[in-house]
């Protein structure tokens, strides 16, 4: 046996190193596969979310002319006598200001015309338009001159006309409308696409932007051009070509010229004029170098094979990285020095099964706003916090406790419990460690907010049931306000958080349906002695309750979600839309307030929006402010002067609502020009004196003058209020002494008895 070891023992070895070699090469290559999926996961949905907000934009286009189409038809529709053609002209010529639309025809029974009585009914896709009104329709020759789209709405109440059709321009709905400020600095989602294409279901294109000399778009049908070109898998190419002419959304990775990219395709569905937008992105600019590297492994696989030696060295040091990963993946975060939540949950059945007669409580500790924090302060910020709060968590710690890092600025805390009192005393000590972090400058303070569910002793559930009752407190708690909160599980909540689930279902319909209610709440000028405009509120009528839901009912949970965004933007749309119409029926007309969420005012096109719709519906400047709350400009102040600045330039004024809840707001009036203050009704409550209540009022009052900007005091109830105010040198007050909440309609009716211009 000696021998035959002495013998072979260069072959063995060989053949050792072979298979050693063979195991290495198949096991990296399954380890790149995995690399590989998960990084075109990663991409596609980066890609994804930058072709969403181009398809947003585009959305939002279809909807202002469905819009403008919609106000005018209305207007027509509230003609005394009903509509003429005569009229249809008039107010064509006299009104209409968008500069993509090439005509305006009426529709009565089966004839469509222009209003010179020329037919229209040749075009197919204007009789489509009229059969599904309310709707953009395809593409089409107008005139034999211009690519148009046409848009259908009915006109009540005329026995001349039907409805009406407006004609637009195809450029009214186009790529090219992404750019934005005198520049014409495209939106960072455009700029990224290697090229962009507006593109009907039948696959022509009807729009595009290119940033590449990668690909040649041609200008036949993207089926049979730019789709053909960049996939050589033919079932995938079907499956591109099976997504538009099916109206779906969809994304594919595929490589060319040794690089990888991402096709999205987002249809905007036949209420749109059957159009998608396709987009193509870079892997590498979404994902730096991890592509690039991702090919440059799969070359180096091949010199693997003929290096024995080495391989079986890497081999070695694979095996060390794959435990290593394995354990960090399932027990450990060894980037915030923290267990992962997998890990968090063994360790806290152990501890429950070894002290199951003690008392513990389950915490979510929750960074506010932390998705922010690397948009404004770069992109490892949030990683910097994450490990800040990682290791002052684990210092407070004792014996038996553990936590976990979640995800998203959130971390789990299973920690000893006696009583309510001494808990909240333990979390706020926690949140003055947290608070004490500074590695992103004097602009930001940490603020956390706390969901705590107490274990019941004796009471036998998972750890996962124990985290659901977490994400309950978190759902059913209001949004919040301020530096600290701490929110307990009760009973209670349970019901709430089912309201909160079957408001989240309701909401788009209920906007859709126009359950939304603008009311204007009056403000009076105490030295001009008249109105001085109105602050705008929104109300929701629920049909299936039969009653306007409470704002406090609502408004919590839309902010939670997002939707108040959308919302917001509605109520700004409204408001210019209401001004324009009274300013064109020549009737008196006052300046309003619209509020802004913190959620709204984030948004990277808040700005370009606003100014925007201003722009559509001419409102003069200085007619419309913006209000933002004193909690979102203490915490972002200098994020909002930026914003402030450039709402200025473009003639919006703005406020802050609720000044004086309890922040210290010298940073706000030191660093942002606020064009108006509203003072919170905190300061007409009852203190310790009348007289100090006064002197108080008195004071801010009139530093608030010095500094040049318009007070208002909010909560007015009483005359004898109103005498003191006006005493104090206040400029405008807002309550309900001078007047409720109310429709718009009543609005109107208030002002056209009461007020003269």
């Amino acid at each position: 046996m000696k021998k035959f070891f002495s013998k072979y023992i260069g072959e063995i070895l060989m053949a050792i190193a072979t298979v050693i070699c063979v195991f290495f090469f198949v096991h990296i290559t399954a380890l790149v596969s995995d690399y590989r999926n998960s990084l075109n996961k990663r991409i596609s949905d980066q890609a994804e979310f930058y072709a969403l907000e181009q398809s947003r934009y585009i959305a939002a286009q279809c909807d202002d002319l469905k819009r403008e189409t919609k106000f005018l038809a209305d207007k027509l529709s509230a003609t005394e006598g009903g509509a003429t053609v005569s009229q249809v002209k008039d107010a064509f010529l006299a009104e209409w200001r968008n500069e993509y639309l090439v005509d305006i025809g009426y529709y009565k029974g089966d004839a469509i015309t222009d209003w010179n009585g020329s037919a229209l009914s040749s075009y197919a896709e204007i009789r489509e338009s009229v059969n599904a009104v309310g709707t953009i329709s395809r593409a089409f020759q107008y005139d034999n001159t211009k690519m148009s789209i046409a848009i259908a709405e009915n006109v009540e109440n005329s026995t001349e006309l039907d409805g009406i059709v407006l004609v637009f321009e195809r450029a009214a709905v186009s790529i090219e409308n992404y750019k934005t400020g005198d520049d014409g600095e495209k939106i960072n989602s455009v700029a990224l696409a290697e090229f962009s294409l507006l593109i009907k279901h039948d696959g022509k294109i009807v729009d595009r932007d290119e940033n590449t000399d990668t690909f040649t778009i041609g200008n036949e049908s993207v089926q049979s051009g730019i789709f053909a070109t960049i996939f050589s898998d033919g079932a995938k190419l079907q499956s591109a070509v099976d997504a538009l002419t099916g109206g779906k959304n969809s994304s594919f990775v595929f490589s060319k010229n040794s690089k990888y990219y991402v096709l999205t395709i987002n249809s905007f569905g036949s209420e749109n004029g059957n159009m998608s937008l396709a987009c193509v992105y870079s892997a590498d600019k979404i994902s730096g170098e991890s592509s690039a590297m991702m090919s440059s492994v799969l070359n180096a696989l091949s010199g693997l094979a003929v290096c024995m030696v080495v391989a079986v060295a890497a081999t070695f040091i694979n095996i060390s990285a794959s435990k290593r990963r394995e354990y960090m993946s399932e027990s450990y975060n060894a980037a915030l020095n923290c267990p992962t939540t997998g890990k968090f949950e063994k360790d806290v059945e152990g501890i429950m099964k070894r002290h199951g007669g003690a008392n513990f409580a389950i915490v979510s500790l929750k960074i506010n706003n932390f998705g922010y924090v690397n948009e404004k302060y770069g992109d490892n910020a949030g990683e910097e916090l994450a490990k800040y709060c990682s290791s002052a968590v684990r210092r407070g710690l004792f014996a038996e406790e553990t936590f976990a890092y979640a995800g998203d600025g959130e971390f789990y805390l299973f920690l000893h419990y006696r009583d309510r009192q001494a808990f909240t005393e333990r979390l706020n000590g926690a949140y003055l460690r947290l608070r004490s972090f500074d590695g992103l400058g004097d602009d930001y303070r940490v603020n956390v907010a706390f969901a705590v569910y107490e274990v019941e002793k004796g009471v036998r559930q998972s750890v996962a049931s124990m985290i659901d009752k977490l994400r309950m407190v978190k759902k059913a708690a209001a949004v919040t306000v301020g530096a600290f909160s701490i929110t307990f599980y009760e009973d209670i909540l349970r019901e709430n958080y089912v309201r909160k689930a079957e408001i989240e279902s309701r909401m788009e319909s209920a906007l859709a349906g126009n359950e939304f209610h603008l009311f204007y709440q009056p403000k009076y000028n105490l030295r001009a002695k008249n109105m001085d405009g109105a602050e705008i509120l929104i109300r929701w009528y629920d049909p299936k309750i039969g009653k306007y839901r409470g704002p406090n009912e609502f408004l919590s949970v839309f902010e939670e979600d997002g939707f108040i965004s959308k919302l917001d933007r509605f109520v700004f749309f409204k408001a210019c839309e209401n001004i324009a119409g009274r300013i064109a029926e020549r009737k008196i007309c006052y300046p309003v307030s619209v509020n802004v969420s913190r959620v709204t005012a984030i948004q990277p096109d808040f700005v370009d929006y606003y100014i925007r719709i201003k722009k559509k519906f001419n409102i003069k400047d200085g007619f419309i402010t913006l209000e933002f709350t004193e909690s979102f400009a203490y915490e972002n102040y200098e994020f909002l002067r930026d914003i402030v600045s450039k709402l200025h330039e473009n003639g919006l004024l703005c406020s802050i609502d609720d000044f004086g809840t309890g922040y210290s707001s010298y940073n706000i009036l030191k660093t942002i020009e606020m064009d108006e203050i509203k003072l919170d009704k905190f300061f007409l409550g009852k203190g310790i004196s009348d007289d100090r209540d006064k002197t108080l009022l008195k004071s801010v009052i009139g530093m608030l003058k010095k500094l040049g900007a318009k007070v208002t005091q909010e909560g007015v109830e009483t005359r004898d209020d109103m005498i003191m105010l006006e005493g104090f040198g206040c400029d405008v007050i807002q309550g309900y002494y001078f007047a409720k909440p109310m429709k718009y309609v009543d609005f109107c009716e208030f002002v056209d008895t009461n007020f003269t211009k």
